[in-house]
């Protein structure tokens, strides 16, 4: 079962300007697909078209991630929007797995 609701924004430029939206899904392939529709429909419809396209390349790869190295059962999927930029952020919901440095 997957859920998108308005949600409290990470970030904290003046509120009334952000609106997030936030999509619960199965840690699963098939939930890359379900992602990017759902990307696609929040820039699209806050106005933000022209990014389509690469944030759902972006969103369609950690999603990948998520589901090839969390082992989690489920993924968020978070984008931020405000009128003079978007943020789309994938979560695996993991406490105990925090990313970390590595050199390039």
């Amino acid at each position: 079962m997957s859920t998108a609701a308005p949600t409290t924004p990470l970030t904290s430029p003046a509120p009334e300007d952000i609106r997030t939206y936030h999509l619960t899904a199965p840690a699963d392939p098939a939930t890359a697909r379900l992602a990017r529709q759902f990307v696609t429909t929040a820039l699209r419809s806050t106005g933000h078209p022209g990014l389509v396209e690469s944030a759902c390349v972006c969103v369609s790869d950690l999603v990948a991630n998520v589901v090839g190295h969390a082992r989690v059962p489920d993924l968020g999927v978070e984008v931020s929007v405000c009128r003079e930029r978007a943020v789309v952020g994938v979560r695996d919901g993991d406490p105990g797995r925090l990313p970390w440095s590595r050199r390039p």
